[in-house]
């Protein structure tokens, strides 16, 4: 098992130090595994966490086309979540077009 260990210890090594997640990989990862679960993804604040400036508002926007056909429900802070079943069946269409709109702009 540490002969294991050692390898992928080295496989993860990158010019002399640890491969890192950027910021933008946690984000997609954040609300793609937030958009799946019930309770949603809770916009206020992203900008913040993720360090990432207007990425509220792209997803806000990104998301208003499946909020007016009741796929995406708001709550509370601006929390989005699923439907519960239409949303969650089309769930990788809508958060394909959320990445989409974040990948639109360069400063991501």
């Amino acid at each position: 098992m540490r002969e294991y260990e050692a390898w992928v210890s080295e496989e993860e090594e990158v010019e002399g130090r640890k491969e890192r997640e950027s910021k933008e990989d946690l984000l997609l990862d954040s609300i793609m595994l937030r958009l799946r679960l019930s309770e949603g993804l809770h916009l206020e604040g992203l900008d913040e966490k993720f360090g990432i400036s207007g990425v509220e508002g792209r997803i806000w926007e990104a998301v208003q086309e499946y909020v007016a056909r009741n796929l995406v429900q708001v709550g509370e802070g601006r929390r989005i979540r699923l439907a519960d079943p239409e949303g969650f069946l089309l769930s990788n269409t809508i958060i394909s077009d959320i990445f989409a709109s974040i990948d639109r702009f360069p400063d991501t």
